[in-house]
């Protein structure tokens, strides 16, 4: 879901009901990080 989100291919209502379980769940928080990062050294380096 995630990465759904980052890719703009999920409906409001499930992006805030993603977002509202990032508020609590550390877990999901840092691999939304993790997937964050990553998307941001690919693009930097052209892949």
């Amino acid at each position: 879901m995630i990465s759904q989100i980052q890719d703009g291919h999920m409906p409001l209502h499930q992006r805030l009901r993603v977002r509202l379980h990032l508020i609590w769940c550390e877990a999901c928080t840092q691999f939304e990080r993790q997937v964050r990062f990553l998307r941001v050294m690919m693009r930097r380096y052209g892949q």
